[in-house]
């Protein structure tokens, strides 16, 4: 009798039950609310899971969101709750508003598993906020192992791609061609607009808080969230240092740290704290805890414009622009990117980077290194409108020459004006180192000159305590305090010329 066995065959996977919603995953119990800050507003709020619509404070003002219905509802406020304990009021609304937007685009990635979430991947995320909401959403899924997800996934969620890369190097890229950074002209009218602001006396509460924010950008480099947050403790009682000059360090909050606080300790340019004065005493008789009124970003760069408007200068620039500016200027001076990670507030040196590589400054330093032709100092020049040489100055115009009596002393050649003195109403030499019309000459002798003279001044304006509030002695260190700094450069100037 012959024994037939029956054709081998490989044994088959029990076939398993795939849930058709993550609402049928076994989902761990999470904290039933959470507790977010608007540092904007300085209002605080605790938005439950029992509710299906949250009002979230956010940048000075209140997001209502509403979540799907019934059960899915309640798991995307836990999913939020999961992933955003320790982030920004802002970053949660933005999650929210994703998650509910995209929900059928993150079931199918989450349903689809580790072996087809690259594949599903492709095919439903579209943009940068997408991709971030969903990577918060798949890492957590991996840490509570639900849905066949594992803390061995986590590899593969960073793999993928989040989009940011477009976005990023075009933002790279402005800044590299400096499309972002004020031009010199612009700048030199802020500060004069600051500059006049500063001896004004009869600046109206609006006025001097749209300009101290302006000075606090512009000399600071902060983002908008950071002057909104400031306390009065933040902002102390100047004091004069050792030259009597008054010196007022301000103390700012570090933003997007990701739970990281520290403080970061700016002193204000001397010239400029009256400004400051002024917006303290404002908030002190309005008895607000914050030094700004304004609650929000918007808000405050509305009055920015405003006060500059009524200055003559047209705001057609942007906060962002100027703490760009602020940064690009540090590496224009040479500074190394830590000290520009530093002056910014964030956590690694990797912007900083963008900043040098757009320096025109290092630009020079690397061209003298190889011996590169001098075409590119050229160009510096005229890009900085920096210094005039001797010979320039010979060739000037009577009239573009700048020359006065300043105290006792004759002060002559010190620099020519673009526009002409004769269609000047301020004195010369005192006024024009604040003047952004003014090109200083690359020369030592005449700008001691001018600061010697400029003293004998300020000694006079000492002798009389009457006398050491006016407009005038203000304005007049003010020139003092570029006039050193001109005296400054052109002794480097002059000293590298020397070397050369």
């Amino acid at each position: 009798m012959t024994l037939h066995q029956a054709p081998w065959s490989a044994p088959q996977p029990s076939k398993t039950l795939v849930p058709a919603s993550v609402l049928e995953w076994p989902w761990p119990a999470c904290p039933s609310s959470i507790s977010i800050y608007d540092k904007y507003a300085d209002v605080r709020a605790t938005l439950q899971v029992s509710e299906t619509t949250w009002s979230i404070p956010t940048r000075g003002l209140t997001e209502r969101l509403s979540f799907s219905k019934a059960e899915l509802g309640e798991l995307q406020r836990k999913l939020a709750i999961q992933t955003q304990a320790s982030n920004a009021p802002s970053t949660l609304a933005m999650f929210v508003r994703t998650m509910v937007n995209h929900w059928a685009d993150y079931e199918r990635l989450l349903l689809g598993g580790p072996t087809e979430v690259r594949a599903l991947w492709a095919e439903t995320i579209h943009d940068v906020t997408a991709a971030k909401a969903a990577k918060m959403i798949l890492k957590l899924v991996c840490r509570l192992e639900l849905g066949g997800w594992a803390p061995l996934h986590n590899a593969l969620v960073k793999s993928l791609d989040t989009l940011a890369d477009a976005p990023l190097r075009s933002q790279r890229g402005k800044l590299k061609r400096r499309e972002k950074v004020l031009t010199v002209s612009t700048q030199a009218d802020i500060v004069g607009v600051l500059d006049e602001a500063a001896v004004d006396p009869n600046l109206d509460e609006l006025e001097a808080e749209g300009l101290a924010a302006l000075a606090l950008f512009f000399q600071h480099g902060m983002r908008p969230v950071q002057l909104l947050a400031l306390r009065l403790e933040h902002l102390p009682a100047p004091v004069l240092d050792a030259s009597g000059d008054a010196a007022l360090v301000v103390s700012y909050h570090a933003a997007k740290q990701g739970g990281k606080t520290w403080e970061l300790l700016r002193q204000v340019k001397p010239e400029w704290v009256s400004l400051l004065v002024k917006l303290r005493d404002s908030a002190i008789r309005a008895e607000r805890s914050r030094a700004f009124s304004s609650t929000t970003a918007a808000k405050l760069w509305k009055l920015v414009k405003r006060a500059c408007k009524e200055r003559g200068l047209n705001v057609d620039f942007k906060a962002y622009g100027v703490r760009h500016t602020s940064a690009q200027s540090l590496a224009d001076a040479g500074h190394d990117r830590a000290s520009i990670k530093e002056f910014l507030g964030h956590g690694s040196v990797n912007a900083a980077t963008t900043y040098l590589r757009a320096s025109r400054q290092q630009g020079e330093i690397v061209n003298k290194a190889l011996g590169a032709s001098k075409l590119y100092e050229t160009i510096i020049a005229f890009s900085t409108d920096a210094f005039i040489d001797t010979k320039q100055l010979l060739e000037a115009g009577e009239d573009q020459q700048i020359g006065a009596v300043v105290g006792s002393r004759l002060v002559a050649g010190i620099g020519i004006c673009r526009s002409g003195q004769s269609n000047c109403s301020y004195n010369p030499v005192t006024s024009c180192y604040a003047c952004s019309r003014f090109m200083p000459v690359a020369e030592v002798a005449p700008h001691q000159e001018a600061i010697a003279g400029m003293r004998e001044q300020v000694q006079l304006y000492l002798g009389d305590s009457s006398s050491e509030s006016s407009p005038a002695f203000l304005q007049l260190r003010t020139a003092l305090s570029g006039a050193q700094q001109a005296l400054e450069l052109a002794t480097s100037i002059v000293g590298e010329a020397d070397v050369d």
